[in-house]
């Protein structure tokens, strides 16, 4: 949560935002922001106990320098074991027992992560996790699409990523530039 939107939020009410990081694998999260503590923009908090982590250079097995940034492999008892998708399960468990989160982080002297980027590249709408590939295939199989390119935009008001589609359209449609909300 950016700075100016966690200000919004709080002037609104006495609330105190504490920000935990999670997925589904390290159910229901892996590091968290303790009540009371003051995080500069952008960090998350400390690793829950018996939570191990490492950062690993993207898409290699190498160590990343000391507090990063690198990918963050996780290993823990509330980290999942694999899943029952073979393929999957290679990608997301390279090393045995290790994660890897598909999250840059950084890690400070004091043990606090910082989530700076991702690797897998999904568009997080509402909680859902949507592949943009799949959506260019899907765009890109339409007779007047020349070429399309899927990414995604900010929305403040639904405080979400919005699937955005960039296309190219066969000669000779007129036609125009468009912002479409649901």
């Amino acid at each position: 949560m950016n700075r100016d939107m966690c200000n919004r939020l709080t002037s609104r009410a006495p609330w105190q935002i504490i920000q935990v990081y999670g997925m589904t694998e390290g159910s229901p999260y892996v590091a968290y922001q303790k009540l009371g503590e003051k995080l500069e923009t952008g960090m998350v908090g400390r690793f829950l106990p018996n939570i191990e982590a490492m950062l690993k250079i993207e898409d290699t097995l190498d160590d990343a320098p000391e507090g990063g940034p690198g990918e963050l492999w996780l290993k823990g008892p509330n980290i999942c074991s694999g899943y029952t998708d073979e393929q999957a399960n290679k990608r997301a468990f390279p090393i045995e027992g290790w994660y890897n989160t598909g999250d840059i982080c950084l890690i400070s002297n004091l043990g606090i992560v910082s989530v700076v980027g991702r690797t897998k590249e999904l568009i997080k709408y509402k909680g859902f996790q949507i592949p943009p590939a799949e959506l260019e295939v899907h765009l890109n199989s339409h007779p007047h699409v020349v070429e399309a390119a899927v990414g995604s935009i900010w929305d403040e008001s639904q405080l979400t990523e919005l699937p955005t589609a960039y296309v190219l359209l066969v000669s000779g449609l007129g036609a125009k530039s468009a912002v479409l909300k649901h």
